[in-house]
């Protein structure tokens, strides 16, 4: 069964941003198919998604803090290295914010095995089309 590594960066649905998508073995992998995606989906992300997606959750609720750390339970975080720093740091366009710079940075650390970058936003997705990176976002 083929696996697909997503990523994540924090806009992503129920996280804050987005993510990456990669192909590996995890325990921690989604069954199923995302965005037309067959077989197991394991997620990945930048550290910035757990500041992200647990402050946006500290607006809300209890649990929302509760649910947004299980979730993120099932995201592999990936170090913001100095490479990913400078790569981000290259990006145009310059629209681009420097989170989602970070993200998308991440997500092409992963080389080969991104499957795609799930986000809602649309400077993020303009970016990732310039860097030929698919988007995958369920329910758009």
């Amino acid at each position: 069964m083929k696996r697909t590594r997503v990523g994540l960066p924090a806009s992503c649905g129920g996280l804050s941003e987005g993510g990456y998508q990669p192909r590996r073995t995890s325990a921690r992998s989604q069954r199923g198919s995302l965005a037309g995606l067959p077989g197991q989906v394991d997620f990945f992300a930048s550290e910035l998604l757990r500041v992200e997606a647990l402050r946006t959750a500290r607006r809300h609720s209890a649990n929302a803090l509760r649910e947004a750390r299980a979730r993120l339970d099932v995201v592999t975080l990936v170090s913001v290295t100095g490479d990913i720093c400078e790569r981000a740091a290259a990006f145009d366009p310059s629209i681009l914010r420097s989170l989602d710079a970070v993200h998308l940075a991440t997500a092409l650390s992963l080389g080969d095995e991104l499957g795609g970058v799930l986000t809602y936003d649309r400077r993020l997705v303009d970016a990732c089309a310039a860097h030929g990176v698919r988007v995958v976002a369920p329910g758009v």
